[in-house]
């Protein structure tokens, strides 16, 4: 499979989120609009502007936007105060992690595992208080339950994807076909959610 395949899904997501932009009108909306244009954005100044050259650097900076725009989204999905004060913990976490990982280069390493450990915490305390509202009964139609479930399957396949990338060093291409499949399945999903779902309001 190649690399552009992705490319035209990221950039499919992002267009469809735009224009679906007054349909779903919640204030978590808007920070997954950021999320897809920012993932688009990164993947075409790899593949154009620096390919065959070190982009290491802007994948990690991408880590540290990426993290924090899904914060935000999970940040205005979940309404509990428990929840909110656990999300602002793992932020801060996670933000001071980054920042010590300029010093101590070899954390640059672990900071993509961090990151789908904490954000599938950000999942589960949102599908906590899904499951005990009354949107439960209508979860199908709902955007945010679609966008959670593409983000569990991408965040959970991600742990062992670095994990064995960056701690074991394994590089087979093998892994990183089994990734692009598991982002085609998060994009199909996304779509759905964007297609399907019911007008939400603020």
């Amino acid at each position: 499979m190649d690399l552009d395949f992705i490319h035209y899904f990221e950039l499919l997501i992002a267009v469809l989120a735009i224009v679906y932009y007054k349909k779903y009108t919640s204030s978590f909306y808007k920070y997954f609009i950021l999320y897809t244009c920012c993932a688009f954005l990164v993947e075409f100044i790899a593949e154009v502007f620096l390919k065959g050259t070190n982009n290491w650097w802007l994948y990690n900076l991408y880590t540290f936007v990426e993290f924090n725009l899904v914060a935000l989204i999970y940040y205005h999905l979940t309404k509990e105060k428990k929840s909110h004060r656990i999300i602002f913990y793992i932020v801060l976490l996670f933000n001071i992690t980054y920042l010590i990982s300029f010093i101590f280069i070899a954390l640059q390493n672990y900071t993509p595992i961090l990151l789908g450990v904490l954000v599938s915490v950000f999942i589960f305390l949102y599908l906590k208080e899904l499951l005990n509202s009354n949107k439960i009964v209508n979860f199908r139609k709902d955007i945010s339950f679609w966008i959670t479930i593409g983000f569990l399957i991408y965040y959970l396949a991600t742990i062992p994807f670095f994990t064995l990338l960056f701690v074991v060093g394994m590089k087979d291409r093998i892994l990183f076909y089994i990734l692009q499949g598991i982002l085609v399945i998060t994009h199909l999903i996304f779509i759905v959610g964007l297609l399907c779902s019911k007008k939400t309001v603020k």
